[in-house]
């Protein structure tokens, strides 16, 4: 893992194949893979890995089953690591030649993916479709509802909610309740009724997400002044 955290920063893809080699294609290091490339992706993405277990657990699926969730969930963005850094630090929004080149992301991922895990890897189909809508009008493939996988449907949930509710600097963080009840207005249409239903159950539980965020930021000061 050491070795392959040397390339991670400009040579991702070759991170990725010195730990395929080693074999440690775990959460865990991969992972460190992505924080070591882009620090603001890894921590969204272990929101949503964290975020998507509770969904699929509060809608009954089986064990192993939440486990995958969770798993897709930590995976959903590497292809980000793929995307320019001036487009995912942007502070404003992106113009349509940057907000073609991110979309890329979902597509990157699942070819990375695969490429780790093999051409039928479920993660890579999550990948693929978190940007997928009910009603038809997501991106890449434009599948509706029934075409979209229940991994992507839950992933695509925690990913709205995290995005909603993170501090960028073009974005001013939304509070647990007005996600919530925009999670609400869009079920059915941008997202799946059954998915958002079982996160507002869950949400009821969760910290406010910008109090959390201040207390880290807090932490980092004090252990940067030390």
């Amino acid at each position: 893992v050491r070795k392959a955290l040397r390339f991670a920063k400009k040579r991702p893809l070759k991170a990725l194949k010195i730990l395929k080699a080693g074999n440690a294609l775990d959460n865990n290091a991969l992972m460190k893979v992505l924080a070591k490339n882009h620090n603001y992706t890894a921590g969204h993405s272990n929101r949503v890995g964290k975020y998507s277990f509770l969904i699929a657990k509060q809608m009954g699926l089986s064990k192993s089953k939440v486990a995958q969730v969770h798993r897709h969930g930590l995976l959903h963005d590497m292809g980000k690591l793929l995307t320019p850094k001036q487009i995912l630090d942007k502070p404003g929004r992106l113009d349509d030649r940057e907000f073609t080149r991110m979309r890329r992301h979902s597509g990157d991922g699942a070819a990375m993916l695969r490429g780790l895990f093999g051409r039928n890897a479920k993660a890579a189909t999550t990948a693929r479709g978190h940007h997928e809508r009910p009603d038809g009008q997501g991106y890449p493939l434009k599948l509706k509802s029934k075409e979209i996988s229940i991994e992507a449907k839950i992933v695509a949930v925690a990913d709205v909610y995290d995005a909603m509710t993170s501090q960028r600097s073009y974005n001013k963080p939304k509070t647990k309740a007005e996600a919530v009840a925009i999670l609400k207005s869009i079920a059915g249409k941008q997202l799946d009724t059954k998915a958002v239903n079982a996160f507002v159950k869950v949400a009821k539980n969760l910290p406010e997400p910008n109090k959390v965020a201040e207390t880290r930021a807090r932490k980092a000061r004090l252990a940067k002044a030390r």
